[in-house]
């Protein structure tokens, strides 16, 4: 469920949150591997990800990584991709990147985090 409301609230623009979730190196650098596995499998003949290493393929990997670095108790499990994916084509990147700064700080405010 917390997975799918990541790509429902988008009330904010781009900020530096998502960005510096992007660039946490996971302990178990698996994670990001296996994302980067998965990428190719990830709705392999749609005009957005059939290039491989091009801008739907790398969206979805960011938004990914962005992800399981922000919920590391679930980190990253195969079938996500496809998820992402579909609310990928329906709306921006800055849209779910947004979504994830405000579910960052709305979980600092309830844990009293500054």
């Amino acid at each position: 469920m917390q997975f799918t409301l990541f790509f429902f609230q988008y009330k904010r623009i781009y900020s530096g949150e998502y960005k510096r979730l992007l660039q946490i190196i996971p302990e178990d650098k698996t994670v990001f591997q296996q994302i980067e596995i998965d990428l190719n499998r990830t709705f392999p003949t749609h005009v957005m990800f059939k290039e491989e290493k091009g801008e739907g393929q790398n969206t979805l990997g960011r938004v990914l990584k962005a992800y399981s670095n922000y919920n590391t108790k679930l980190g990253y499990c195969q079938g996500m991709g496809f998820i992402a994916a579909l609310f990928l084509m329906m709306m921006e990147e800055v849209c779910l990147e947004s979504w994830l700064v405000d579910s960052v700080e709305k979980e600092r405010k309830q844990n009293n985090i500054n």
